[in-house]
């Protein structure tokens, strides 16, 4: 890049630059770890034995949620079965045939790999215990074109513990503050 821009400082006015993308993660710190949960669960009284129907049923709230949201805002949640497929490109695509440029564009949901909790039988005491290990849950996906910041997306995963992730496109934002009109969508998208 600074090869480039000394070749060609005489015709260059001016250099722009920003990050590519931009991800925020929103962790709730008590509940990402065992000993966290596990104090968590203590105060709520509820014991290893009854983990999975507690989760169980705070995961079925937040799903009912997420999809009353999106029968509000006049959508529903489009399963994505294939992990290789594109989640940006269906909801543009989706975006595309509803009509939809602004605001919420498109929900998804997916079951993908997460670091979680689970409850197993400790080998050596024989009592219930709590594990935080890899494995597989259900994520939504909430598409957005905002008029300053541009496309994004939050992904929300549904069990324990909960993490969010907020992920903006850095191009679009830089865009949207330097352009007249808001979003820079006019520009051409990086390959």
């Amino acid at each position: 890049m600074k090869a480039f821009l000394q070749r060609f400082a005489h015709s260059i006015h001016g250099v722009l630059n920003g990050f590519d993308r931009i991800r925020f993660r929103g962790t709730q710190r008590l509940l990402a770890s065992v000993r966290g949960l596990s104090k968590f669960l203590s105060f709520h009284n509820i014991l290893m034995k009854d983990f999975k129907p507690y989760v169980t049923g705070i995961t079925e709230a937040i799903r009912q949620q997420v999809e009353a949201g999106a029968a509000a805002a006049g959508m529903k949640v489009e399963y994505v079965n294939d992990a290789k497929a594109s989640k940006e490109e269906l909801a543009a695509e989706i975006a595309k045939q509803a009509g939809r440029t602004t605001g919420l564009l498109a929900v998804l949901s997916a079951v993908e790999p997460c670091r979680t909790f689970f409850v197993r039988k400790d080998q050596d005491t024989g009592r219930l215990v709590l594990q935080n290990r890899p494995g597989k849950c259900l994520y939504y996906y909430h598409y957005w074109h905002h008029e300053k910041l541009g496309p994004c997306h939050v992904r929300l995963q549904t069990w324990f513990p909960f993490n969010v992730f907020v992920c903006v496109n850095g191009r679009d934002m830089l865009a949207g503050q330097t352009l007249p009109g808001g979003s820079g969508s006019q520009l051409p998208q990086a390959a």
